[in-house]
């Protein structure tokens, strides 16, 4: 998928977990690392969504 958005001119990062779908699903949101990451790639592509992630 990514490499897909990335030859379509997007930006698209992979970060591998060590999870499984609904893992991620259950983790994502909580005080992390890897929300951490999730959120500064949301943020670096638009301002707007990076206000609100503050």
């Amino acid at each position: 998928m990514a490499r897909h958005v990335r030859s379509q001119g997007g930006r698209a990062e992979v970060l591998p977990q060590a999870l499984s779908h609904g893992e991620i699903n259950a983790r994502l949101g909580l005080d992390s690392d890897y929300t951490r990451a999730v959120e500064a790639f949301m943020g670096s592509l638009d301002a707007e969504v990076a206000r609100h992630l503050q």
